[in-house]
């Protein structure tokens, strides 16, 4: 099946093939449509045998197109800063894993930087030139971000069984935003853990669950506690965590 006279016909864009590097590695891949709303398909991810795996790529290219349009549109819209303003939302990461333009702040063994939540469930990283293109400061930026989410603390026993246990001290919380995305940056946010230390009744132990929420329980003082806590964070984060999490 020719899928690149496919596409042609059915979505009414064109298409031309090419050879890419990616990660080192030469690709043959599709180049889908023009311009800013260009989208790449790489040939050994297209896996058509029925009817319908081809209405579902189709689908699937229709899908990326019409995002990647409002992408574009939305470089435009962000040059504006009252136009970003309540879509700021401070985010964690490891250090190697931002990029050097990106604006950040090293806090502890990781950085926190601002992404842009924009449509489509796509986000765009704020960077060092966004500042003097807003005309505003780092210090202000910061602030405006952390202020705009409402973070939500959660038990954990009430999420999985619907009920808490009768021990408060085993009692673990988790801690994320409205939109269950990119919460970890509470971990950043003195209010927000102030208010997580007075759910969980006293000095808190943060374990770094994802880069999409925190858990939290109660600072009980016992060693062996801390051991134990250790090897949940690392039996989860090696097999229920992704790399990119």
């Amino acid at each position: 099946m020719d899928i690149k006279k496919v596409i042609e016909e059915r979505v009414g864009v064109e298409v031309t093939e090419d050879t890419i590097i990616k990660d080192g590695v030469e690709r043959k891949c599709l180049l889908i449509g023009d311009g800013n709303t260009k989208m790449v398909a790489y040939l050994d991810e297209i896996n058509i045998i029925t009817e319908k795996d081809v209405d579902d790529f189709v689908s699937y290219v229709k899908h990326n197109l019409v995002r990647n349009e409002s992408v574009s549109k939305d470089a435009e819209l962000i040059k504006d800063f009252d136009n970003v303003r309540d879509k700021l939302i401070v985010c964690v990461s490891e250090k190697h894993d931002i990029d050097d333009g990106v604006l950040r702040r090293d806090f502890l063994d990781i950085s926190q930087y601002i992404r842009i939540d924009l449509n489509y469930g796509y986000s765009v990283a704020v960077r060092k030139d966004f500042l003097e293109m807003w005309n505003i400061s780092e210090d202000e930026l910061f602030d405006i971000a952390l202020k705009n989410d409402n973070y939500e603390v959660r038990d954990v026993s009430e999420i999985l069984f619907g009920v808490r246990g009768d021990d408060d001290s085993a009692h673990m919380y988790v801690v994320t935003n409205s939109k269950l995305w990119q919460g970890a940056g509470c971990i950043c946010n003195p209010q927000v853990l102030d208010r997580v230390a007075d759910v969980v009744g006293g000095d808190l132990i943060i374990l770094p669950s994802s880069v999409n929420e925190i858990l939290a329980v109660k600072d009980t003082g016992d060693n062996a506690y801390y051991d134990e806590l250790r090897e949940i964070v690392n039996i989860v984060n090696s097999t229920e965590v992704t790399g990119n999490e």
